[in-house]
Parts: structure tokens; sequence; C-alpha cells
């Protein structure tokens, strides 16, 4: 796990995991009101005078999502909810939340696709350390891959807000994701990882990989990261104008355009 120090916009975690334990992901809890994400977000940046300004390009950030066709169900919720024992998120702190558009459902490019979710602040105790479990099902409901791991805290046991990814890894002996096919991805959040009682929150989106154009497959390897995010954007490839503006951001978190692009991303989802 790589950690990037806060900076005047947010948080961002980043993990590339190897195979973890098999994750029996409960059915889903009902979902509680909480603050928009780009909301959360937005109290957490500083006041800061920056000087830095973004593409052009990036500017018309908003995202047009694919809408789930009629009579494929329900997607999966979006924003978490809770179940059982003590919080350890406090309410005015929102929720976890997982970054897909509000259909439930982004499109992809990748073999092994990056998937992202924000989390809040969590209080959680050295001693019980707050931790997740991911799972990914193809579409009959067989699991693909999953993983479960503690959060990195503080001395004090506390987990710090910000934006967690993680990316299925190929090096794991797992079969590429198959194009034209949905899967659905799901992640717990506990309080105790150790302690199957303590208070549980559950999120999770779907994804569906496709093919890529190889004309735009060669735009893509010769373009910059602000070229690459307009072509997936344009594209209207979910996961990756998603990864590409979160690298954006890790590359100049200074920038006040940039930050305008991102909640405009964000709102333009219904997050």
């Amino acid at each position: 796990m790589v950690l990037f120090k806060p900076s005047s916009r947010f948080l961002i975690l980043s993990t590339a995991l190897t195979l973890g334990l098999a994750v029996n992901v409960p059915g889903r809890v009902q979902a509680q009101t909480a603050p928009s994400l780009s909301t959360q977000l937005s109290e957490q940046r500083e006041n800061s005078h920056q000087t830095t300004h973004s593409p052009q390009t990036l500017l018309n950030s908003s995202f047009r999502a694919p809408e789930r066709p009629p009579g494929q169900g329900q997607p999966v919720n979006t924003e978490s909810g809770g179940r059982r024992g003590p919080q350890c998120i406090e309410k005015e702190d929102g929720l976890p939340v997982a970054l897909v558009p509000a259909s439930g459902i982004g499109e992809t490019v990748a073999e092994y696709p990056t998937i992202s979710w924000y989390l809040p602040k969590i209080t959680g105790s050295i001693q019980e350390p707050a931790g997740i479990e991911f799972v990914i099902q193809d579409a009959s409901g067989q699991q693909v891959y999953s993983a479960s791991y503690a959060l990195a805290q503080s001395e004090e046991g506390v987990v710090e807000a910000g934006i967690m990814s993680l990316t299925i890894p190929p090096f794991a002996k797992i079969s590429p994701l198959e194009i034209s096919k949905e899967y659905s991805w799901k992640l717990k959040v506990m309080c105790s990882r150790h302690d199957s009682s303590s208070f549980t929150y559950q999120l999770g989106g779907g994804l569906k990989r496709v093919a890529i154009n190889p004309i735009l497959e060669r735009r893509i390897q010769q373009a910059t990261p602000q070229e690459r995010f307009t072509l997936y954007k344009e594209a209207d490839v979910w996961y990756e104008t998603l990864n590409t503006m979160l690298e954006l951001q890790q590359q100049s978190p200074n920038d006040k355009e940039l930050a305008s692009a991102w909640d405009k991303l964000l709102a333009s989802v219904g997050l």
C-alpha cells in the first residue's frame, strides 16, 4: 500500500494486492442518507492561494455514464449502509462511497481494472484495527477475485479520510475480465477487522469490460495524462476516466481548475 501525504485537495490511498482470503459478503443493507461525495471532499480542501492551471480540455469534465438497460436488475449500492456494533465513523464525516455512476455500473477497457471508493475518517484502535473485505463476482455470482486486509492507521488508531484504489493483480493467476461481460464488486468496511460483530459498512458497484477501438488505443498510448483523460471521457469509459483524473490530482494537487474539473466529474455521475 502506498500512502500519499494529504494535499490541499484530498488524501489518496493506492493499493495493488495479491490474491487474498475468500470473502462472504452479506446481502445489501439499506443505504443511509449522506452528503454528496463532491461536498465531502470539498469540505476537506484547505484554503490556499494556488497559481497553477490545468489545460482547457479538462474544464469540460462532465461524463456521460451509460445507463443500465431495462430488465438487468438493480445496481449494487453505491453508498454504504451499516449494521452491528459500535460505530467507528461519525455521522458528520459522511459514509463510505463507491466511485461509480449513479446507475451503479461503469465501463472499463482494462483486463485487470482499478476500482476506487471514498472512505471518511475512521476511528479505530491499535488493538482492533479497521479493515476491509473486497470481492468481485461475475453475472452468475461466481467469485473472480477477493482480498482482505487491515487499513493503515495512525498511532492513535485513526484512518484518515481519502480515496482508496485497488487494482486486480494479473500476477495472482486470475483470468482477465471478459469483453462484453458484466461484473459486480462489493466492499465491506469493518470497524474491527478481527471482530465479526463489529459495525460493518457495505457498498459496491458494477463494471463491464468493453473492447477498445484500435485507433483510440494508439492515441491513448501516445497521449499525455490530460489528453488521456479527455479520450477516455469522450469514449464513456468510466473507470479509466476516473483513474486518470486521480493520477492528475496526484501530479498537481494545488491546481484550482483541476479541482473544479474533479468536482464536475463527480457531480456529472451523481456523486
